[in-house]
């Protein structure tokens, strides 16, 4: 199936996968907001034990995003441009990405491209944009310090 937005943001899918809710393999805990996104490929979560905490974090992040455009239907009910408000959401993104460098070098390194690859790919569809890469982290993170957020530099 194609994006389904259900009533709220649990029922919300990627390509029928819910974005809300436990794992059926249990990866990530009994009540990770990872939801059936572990499932699709338990193994990376192997290789990137850390990977679970941070990328709730990614996940929380969308969802918060997700509520806040459903229900307002546009930022300048928030009293900020669509410009900000984009500024804001890679802001957030970028400091969870780049302070958590670790988990998101784990997640990108050729090695782990096999099992973490399509963990990537569901973020992608999700209009979330992950490294795939460790050069494609540094370049994020790199960019990132340059437009002033604060997440530090990320050494090779």
């Amino acid at each position: 199936g194609g994006a389904e937005a259900g009533a709220g943001a649990a029922g919300l899918g990627y390509t029928g996968i819910a974005v809300a809710g436990p794992s059926s393999s249990g990866v990530c805990g009994e009540s990770s907001l990872l939801g059936a996104i572990a499932d699709v490929s338990p193994d990376c979560f192997s290789a990137c034990h850390e990977a679970c905490d941070d990328l709730e974090r990614v996940v929380s992040l969308y969802l918060e995003d997700f509520d806040r455009t459903a229900h307002a239907g546009a930022a300048g009910e928030y009293g900020v441009s669509d410009t900000e408000l984009e500024n804001l959401k890679f802001d957030a993104l970028a400091h969870i990405v780049c302070v958590d460098a670790e988990t998101f070098r784990c997640l990108s390194r050729e090695e782990h491209r096999e099992k973490c690859g399509p963990i990537i790919d569901v973020f992608g569809g999700l209009g979330i944009d992950l490294p795939s890469s460790p050069e494609s982290l540094k370049a994020k993170c790199d960019a990132a310090t340059a437009i002033g957020a604060s997440v530090g530099s990320i050494g090779d």
